[in-house]
């Protein structure tokens, strides 16, 4: 196969499109995060850098707030066991389940969902002060000598 690329060495070596910076020397077989790119005249599988993208916005207080649940985890004589929060929950009892040695304790869950990550972070941290939790360590004055 032959071609008029600038990379030929790498257009021929794999099927599919190519996304080229002939500028800085590089060929990419998928687009990498940061740049523009645009198509090659007449080639759908060849695209060349055109440039630097924007960077993502920064975070401002208009995005909308993500409803966060604010979870409470008791063994079977319901001791509290640890508060944490999650926008997803069930994902988040899954990771615990993975690296947490407590985590066979747990027999009940329980749910507070506020509006957003913030007024979750706030009920978390007032929360753990206040019932002191067995595993939190980050709020918990109690707990602190066990990290």
């Amino acid at each position: 196969m032959s071609s008029s690329h600038p990379f030929d060495w790498a257009y021929q070596n794999h099927d599919g499109p190519w996304y080229v910076w002939p500028d800085l020397g590089m060929a990419f077989s998928q687009p990498c995060d940061g740049y523009l790119w645009a198509p090659s005249d007449g080639d759908p599988n060849y695209y060349v850098a055109i440039g630097y993208a924007p960077p993502a916005p920064p975070f401002t207080p208009e995005d909308p707030p993500q409803r966060t649940a604010v979870y409470r985890m008791f063994d079977a004589k319901d001791r509290l066991l640890y508060i944490g929060i999650s926008s997803a929950p069930t994902k988040r009892w899954v990771q615990h389940s993975v690296d947490k040695e407590w985590w066979n304790e747990a027999a009940r869950f329980t749910l507070d969902w506020r509006e957003s990550r913030a007024e979750a972070l706030h009920v978390e941290a007032e929360a753990i002060k206040g019932e002191k939790p067995i595993h939190n360590v980050v709020h918990n004055s109690a707990n602190k000598a066990v990290a």
